[in-house]
């Protein structure tokens, strides 16, 4: 009997089976997500369900143009391009 064990094919069942083990021992590992990365992923979800464009805002922006009540001062728009345009030239790379 002790011959068998010293057979090569013996030592090849014994490896399998030891690989075996090992695989099914992985495959028993789970894997958590640290709070940030859920956090993440919630952002994200909510950044895909929220449209691009703010349908109300916009409607209620054309009655005020049609109406002609619409106006705005060319100061804050000129501001507002000025931070932009700075903004975007620190944030370059």
């Amino acid at each position: 009997m002790n011959n068998i064990k010293q057979t090569p094919d013996h030592q090849k069942v014994k490896h399998l089976n030891v690989n075996t083990r090992k695989n099914a021992q992985l495959s028993e590992e789970r894997v958590e997500l640290s709070k940030k990365a859920s956090d993440l992923n919630k952002i994200s979800n909510i950044i895909q369900k929220t449209p691009d464009v703010r349908e109300e805002k916009v409607a209620l922006l054309r009655e005020k143009i049609a109406s002609g009540s619409y106006s705005i001062s060319g100061q804050k728009i000129a501001d507002k391009m000025l931070k932009e345009f700075l903004l975007e030239d620190v944030l370059k790379p």
